[in-house]
């Protein structure tokens, strides 16, 4: 699979890979997008928004992950909201919260205390 989904910061693009999870690439040269470095949990990554510097990604069979890409040599997972028995598809965000369309509805979080 491709890419499913992107957030942008500046000089950065993160690319939702799935099961190659979440890449940060470098767009100073949009010709030449250089891999600067990855995030790959073991059930891949879907959808990615970002809110305030952190990153909310979901994946297949995963629920909210909360990424911090302050390195992003080395995006760190700082935080986790799990919706067993239901799956975290996708997520955006808006005045404080995420949306986050699960496969029993949709989930509303506050982002105040990731």
């Amino acid at each position: 699979p491709g890419v499913l989904d992107v957030a942008a910061s500046e000089d950065l693009v993160f690319a939702a890979a799935e099961d190659r999870g979440l890449k940060v690439l470098d767009t100073r040269n949009p010709r030449s997008l250089r891999l600067l470095g990855s995030f790959e949990p073991s059930l891949g990554v879907s959808s990615v928004v970002m809110v305030e510097g952190l990153l909310y990604a979901t994946g297949p069979g995963a629920g909210l992950m909360i990424i911090d890409p302050a390195d992003p040599r080395d995006p760190r997972q700082i935080g986790f909201y799990g919706f067993s028995p239901e799956r975290a598809i996708d997520a955006a965000a808006s005045d404080g919260l995420a949306f986050v369309a699960t496969d029993g509805g949709i989930r509303a979080l506050s982002l105040d205390c990731p």
